[in-house]
C-alpha cells in the first residue's frame, strides 16, 4: 500500500495490486474485518512520512494477523537523531 500515486502505480505496472491510500487504525480495522490481515507489515522510512504517527501504529492490531510468529517492522533512521539530541536533566 502506497499513498502516493507514482509508486502505486510503478507497481502495478509490475503487476502488484496496490491500496492507494495511508495505513491506519482505519484501514487496519477493514483489513481485519474484510480477513484481509498481513503475516508482515513493514515500513521502511514510514514513521518520518506518516500524517499521524499513532493512528499509523494502532493500524498495525488490526492490520496483522494475531499469531505468534507475525512481524512488523518498521525503519525510523531520523530516530537516533532525535534520541541524540535530547537532553536529560537529573535532579
Amino acid at each position: 500500500m502506497s499513498p502516493q500515486r507514482a509508486t502505486a502505480k510503478a507497481a502495478e505496472s509490475l503487476g502488484i495490486s496496490v491500496l492507494q491510500e495511508f495505513f491506519g487504525e482505519q484501514l487496519g480495522e477493514r483489513l481485519k474485518r474484510d480477513g484481509l490481515q498481513a503475516d508482515l507489515i513493514a515500513g521502511n522510512n514510514v514513521y518520518a512520512h506518516v500524517p499521524d504517527i499513532n493512528d499509523f501504529t494502532r493500524g498495525v492490531e488490526g492490520g496483522i494477523k494475531a499469531r505468534r510468529h507475525n512481524h512488523f517492522r518498521i525503519s525510523a533512521s531520523h530516530a537516533f537523531n532525535r534520541i541524540q539530541s535530547i537532553r536529560y536533566y537529573l535532579p
